[in-house]
């Protein structure tokens, strides 16, 4: 078993056309008081570690109530619209699970108002604009582009694999009264 297990969410919404909704990390961590990792960095919506006893849809769940502040029984449905999408197994040691949910626009909105990180929405006719960022250690704390969608790779092949038919065929979307 991999000893460091991530899962991610990635929100798609459909405005004028279906955009995927990725999280710009900002310089500073707030919630652990310290500078971020790979500040400017696009990454999925909500992003974070498995913890010890929690499968990926569990980890997903308490992942959008910590960064998105949805309360448990909003993720929670959004938890049980969502598909996986990608599963991806690095040398035995990392393990990273990623989920594609369709949500209605006004559950974007009621959030964004409470984050102190931007959520864009990028068209899924133009993912091709992500680049891989590189990992170099001495990078670590250095302001990523602002013309650039840099984001981690296992996160582009992630985005890469939404189809026209995984929307049509697997996603019902999550409306914000739920």
């Amino acid at each position: 078993m991999p000893t460091k297990q991530s899962v991610g969410v990635i929100f798609l919404v459909e405005l004028d056309v279906i955009s995927v909704i990725l999280r710009r990390r900002g310089p500073w961590n707030w919630r652990e008081r310290k500078p971020e990792s790979w500040p400017g960095a696009y990454q999925v919506t909500c992003h974070g570690r498995i913890e010890l006893g929690e499968s990926p849809p569990q980890a997903a769940c308490r992942e959008m109530v910590e960064e998105l502040g949805f309360e448990p029984a909003i993720a929670q449905k959004i938890v049980e619209r969502m598909r996986l999408i990608s599963h991806i197994v690095y040398g035995g040691l990392e393990e990273v699970f990623t989920y594609v949910v369709l949500v209605s626009p006004g559950l974007i909105s009621k959030r964004q108002e409470h984050l102190w990180y931007s959520l864009s929405p990028l068209p899924l006719t133009h993912v091709s604009k992500l680049r891989p960022l590189e990992t170099k250690p001495e990078l670590k704390y250095t302001l990523q582009p602002e013309d650039e969608f840099r984001m981690f790779g296992d996160e582009i092949e992630s985005i890469g694999k939404i189809t026209p038919e995984v929307i049509t065929e697997k996603l019902t979307m999550v409306e914000p009264g739920l």
